[in-house]
Formats: structure tokens, sequence, C-alpha cells
């Protein structure tokens, strides 16, 4: 544990510009940098020139992306063997460029950064751009596996953090989305559960169909059969009589009307079952909500 901390506090020192790889030839060199705020590291070649003064240029890649072309990938791949057989088989195939080691970015994929085998062995980090004209800007950084394995190793260190946080930030939406489905839903439910009941309520209070309306005109009806009131939905009662023509009716009574004549209501029950064809006169104040029984 003491042996790994201090490997990691070294690294530590070595990266206090963010620079996880600096490799020269005499012309070029390679600076790897991590942007991590952006989750991309940023490999920046640049020709020494004379007096400092030459060309650079910069390729951004993902650190993590889906697909097999994003850094994480590669770092696991240098460290677990596999990119070394990969390449091994590009190199007796007499591949010359980044095939299955290459990533492309930029408008129209003109920019891409690779790693494929060097003609003097070992490898190389291959970087393209677009350059004056149709022309492309490359460089070739030759690197060892010894590189290669650094740079996979101190990503891998330095990103882990990185990768702790993103987790953390996928959890916590992933909560944040579940909680808000939750309460959507249940939302809903008592939505819909507010809706059944005023539809309830709606039906309860509701006037039964094909009945005759009552106003303040005064109407006359003879019961047509023994015991006829019937109770229906909400505690309306119905009652099958006919009218002053003879015309079969059904006379409706709303639970708020029955409650407003009081006592005059059970009187009129007694009435009905002591007389089967009972005649009685009828008037409302205001339909459904009030009715006067002038005579039964």
């Amino acid at each position: 544990m003491a042996k790994a901390n201090k490997d990691i506090s070294r690294i530590e020192e070595q990266m206090k510009d963010n620079a996880i790889l600096d490799v020269w030839t005499n012309i070029w060199g390679l600076k790897v940098y991590t942007v991590y705020p952006i989750d991309k590291l940023r490999f920046s070649f640049i020709e020494k020139g004379a007096n400092g003064k030459g060309k650079s240029f910069d390729i951004y890649m993902d650190c993590l992306r889906d697909g097999t072309q994003c850094f994480d990938n590669w770092a696991y791949d240098i460290l677990h063997g596999r990119m070394q057989r990969i390449l091994a088989d590009e190199k007796q195939n007499g591949e010359e460029y980044p095939k299955a080691f290459k990533y492309t970015t930029g408008e129209n994929a003109e920019k891409s950064i690779g790693i494929m085998n060097s003609r003097n062995g070992g490898y190389c980090i291959n970087g393209s751009v677009p350059g004056d004209g149709n022309k492309k800007l490359f460089c070739n950084i030759p690197i060892s596996e010894h590189d290669l394995r650094r740079i996979a190793e101190r990503y891998t260190i330095s990103y882990q953090k990185r990768k702790d946080e993103l987790e953390q930030m996928r959890e916590k939406a992933a909560k944040e989305q579940s909680n808000w489905r939750n309460n959507h839903n249940n939302n809903e439910a008592n939505t819909s559960i507010e809706q059944k009941n005023a539809q309830s309520t709606q039906a309860e209070t509701k006037q039964p169909s094909n009945v005759v309306g009552i106003n303040k005109v005064k109407a006359k009806f003879k019961v047509k059969a023994e015991a006829p009131l019937t109770d229906d939905k909400g505690g309306w009662k119905t009652l099958k009589v006919l009218d002053a023509s003879g015309r079969e009716r059904t006379v409706a009574f709303g639970p708020k009307a029955i409650e407003k004549t009081g006592s005059t209501w059970n009187q009129f029950l007694n009435h009905l079952n002591s007389h089967p064809f009972a005649e009685f006169t009828i008037s409302a104040e205001e339909e459904n909500q009030y009715l006067k029984f002038i005579a039964f």
C-alpha cells in the first residue's frame, strides 16, 4: 500500500501541468494533456522549428465514447497486451498506417490520431490534420512500449477519480429521474382518481334520462302501477306515471329535492303505499332542486 501511494505521488508530481506524456524527436514533440472537465485528452504535436516558431496542432480525443475508439479502451488494451497483439498482426499484414487503433474527429472526420507500428521497430503515435490546400499535415512520433504503458497507467490512475464522479452523477440523475417518474405516475393516478370521482359525482347528481322536467308550472300526474317508486343511482327516485293527456312518463325526484321537501316526502310515500293509483300535483321552484307537492 505504501509503495502504491508513493507511485501515485510520483505520477501526480510529474502531472502538475496535466501532462501524462512528454516525448520529443529532433524535430517534433508530443505532449498529452488531461482535460477531464470535458472528458478528453489533448494530443499536442509541436514542431521545434527555427527560434521555436515551428508548426503545431492539437487533437482532442474522448476518454469515454460509445464504440471501441476512445482512450479508456485503448488504455485497457495497452495494459492487458491486446493492443500489442493486434499491432503485431497488422505488421505481419504489411499495414503502414493506423487501422485498428485510429480515432477520428473534426468536421467530416478530417482529424485523426492513431497508434501504429514504426518502420524502425517499436510503435508510433500518428497525428493528422488538414494542411494547406488539399494537403494533409501529419506527424509520426516514435514511442516505446514502455511509454505506451506509462501513458495508459497515468491515465487510468488519474481518470479513476473522474470516473467515480461521473458514476455518482449518473446515479443521482437516475435517482432523480426515478423520483420524477414515480411522482408523475402518482400525479397521473391521482388525477385519474379525481376524474373518476368527478365523473361518479356527476353521474350521481345527473338526472336520469327519459324523465319529465318539473318546473314552476303545476303538473298533474296519476301513478301508473302499484308500488312503482324505484331507486336509481346517486339517491334518485323514479316513478312511472301518466300525465294529464294520458301519456306514460317518468317523474324523477333528485336527492337534493327530496331533502328540501322535508316531512312532505314521507307523507307522499305513505300516500303512495295506501293509494297505488294515486293522483298528485307537483311543481318546482328550481328544477330538481326544490319540489313542492300541491296536492296528492
